[in-house]
């Protein structure tokens, strides 16, 4: 009986000291802890079905009634397929591929969309060509081929960092994120950060860096560049950023105007002291994050990380409102692995890249707008 209050109370203190121990040596920010609500609510999948004479396969964004799938590959060589979802129609592939006159060596998928004159936009970086283009989507729909309305030139590559997941903020800067990398000739890797950059200079204007300093664990089952690993997603009104950590059950919002960085975590979940251990006991949180100016939406796993890897997804949304609070969580009727929320109409798209099926949840079901 002894033996077993012993192994109790050492576990117990174990997983006190992974939940809480040193944070401040690693977060540059406050931590606040939140309550996860103990009740779901359940939301009805509508399964859409796309013309089978296009091809959906990738990373998608949706604008109102129009979906974009971003793959490495189309046919013909080209970079996107689009889908008009109001009534399933392939409207063609755009971005061709290629070193001739509007192709590019690659473009990652769109993370953001906005309307100019009356048009619909998108800023596409083609990392190869080291150039920011402007899609103008409205006319290239209309023209039935790519319509660049600019593209500027952007080589911003420096200490070894290679900034991606771009989002424009005004019509001369941009935020991205550059992400943890490990260079063999530096001896702590470089930690990951998000810069705002004006694109008519290809200068800095601002940085954020919400952590301190890296953690070097040899004995880690994952590799320990990865440990501050996370989604991030940019309020509509450009006032902050949010990020969600894959390895913590936490999320960071940043403000953009003041630099201020608040954690929220779920109380009981492990804090930074869990990238000291083998991983063991680790777990994989966010595995997507979307927001709108009320809202952010976290696809939550919170699963070991031995049962990750070949499921068909996950089913839990975490809703959080922008003070950090959990104000619901949504289970979906199917498991999906990728997420978007529309804000024109505040529907939730999910898509399962292994079976190639795409669902919308009504958020305006479950929420208030």
């Amino acid at each position: 009986m002894k033996a077993i209050y012993y192994y109790f109370g050492i576990l117990f203190l174990l997983v006190s000291c992974v939940g809480s121990y040193n944070d401040e040596d690693y977060f540059d920010g406050t931590i606040t802890y939140i309550d996860a609500p103990k009740e779901k609510t359940y939301l009805e999948a509508n399964h859409i079905i796309l013309s089978d004479e296009g091809i959906d396969a990738g990373y998608f964004a949706v604008y109102d009634s129009l979906i974009l799938f971003c793959y490495w590959i189309f046919p013909d060589n080209y970079y996107f397929s689009v889908f008009n979802l109001n009534n399933s129609e392939h409207l063609g592939y755009y971005s061709p591929r290629g070193q001739g006159t509007n192709e590019t060596l690659g473009v990652e998928p769109v993370y953001q969309f906005f309307e100019d004159n009356g048009e619909l936009k998108t800023m596409l970086h083609a990392f190869n060509n080291k150039q920011l283009n402007v899609w103008n989507i409205t006319k290239s729909l209309q023209a039935k081929t790519t319509v660049y309305d600019t593209i500027f030139k952007f080589d911003l590559q420096e200490y070894y960092y290679y900034p991606q997941n771009l989002r424009l903020l005004n019509n001369d800067t941009v935020i991205m994120f550059y992400p943890y990398t490990i260079v063999n000739n530096i001896n702590s890797p470089l930690l990951p950060l998000y810069k705002t950059i004006a694109i008519s200079s290809n200068s800095i204007v601002r940085e954020y860096q919400p952590f301190k300093k890296a953690i070097i664990n040899d004995n880690s089952k994952i590799d320990d560049y990865r440990f501050f690993n996370s989604r991030y997603s940019l309020k509509p009104d450009k006032s902050r950023i949010v990020t969600a950590m894959i390895y913590l059950s936490q999320i960071n919002i940043i403000n953009l105007e003041s630099g201020n960085i608040n954690g929220y975590r779920i109380e009981g979940t492990h804090g930074f002291s869990i990238f000291k251990t083998d991983m063991s006991f680790a777990k994989y949180y966010h595995s997507g994050l979307q927001c709108d100016d009320k809202y952010i939406y976290t696809l939550y796993a919170g699963e070991e990380l031995s049962t990750t890897g070949d499921d068909w997804g996950n089913k839990e949304i975490y809703v959080f409102d922008w003070n950090g609070n959990i104000i619901k969580i949504i289970e979906l009727e199917k498991p999906v692995r990728q997420i978007w929320v529309d804000n024109t109409n505040h529907l939730l798209y999910g898509y399962t890249d292994l079976v190639e099926e795409l669902y919308s949840y009504d958020l305006k079901k479950v929420l208030d707008y």
